[in-house]
């Protein structure tokens, strides 16, 4: 993390949790002002309770939960991903609040 940040300053990395979710790992993201890249509410919650700041969340997985998105919402979550036209209705619709980040293939 560090010497992304010295390499790439304009660059915000967020981890990917489901990549390796161990505790130590975690810890050290978070010592080092890291952000995250959560794919379920088990995720956020976890980061949430090492005391992760919401603002440095991205809730991630591609087909989300209605109830999850609903919750990321209430918790704070202020950005999601979205790959399709179905999902980018579901998050208007459940979540209106919350900003999409639009993955696109090209």
């Amino acid at each position: 993390m560090v010497n992304w940040k010295r390499l790439l300053p304009w660059i915000t990395p967020y981890y990917a949790i489901k990549s390796n979710p161990i505790r130590p790992l975690l810890e050290d993201v978070l010592a080092h002002s890291g952000c995250f890249d959560c794919a379920s509410r088990g995720e956020i919650s976890t980061v949430l309770k090492l005391g992760a700041k919401v603002s440095s969340i991205i809730y991630s997985n591609p087909v989300k939960n209605e109830k999850d998105l609903k919750w990321a919402e209430k918790m704070g979550v202020r950005y999601t991903t979205a790959d399709t036209y179905d999902e980018l209705l579901k998050i208007q619709k459940y979540s209106p609040s919350i900003r999409i980040l639009w993955r696109i293939s090209i």
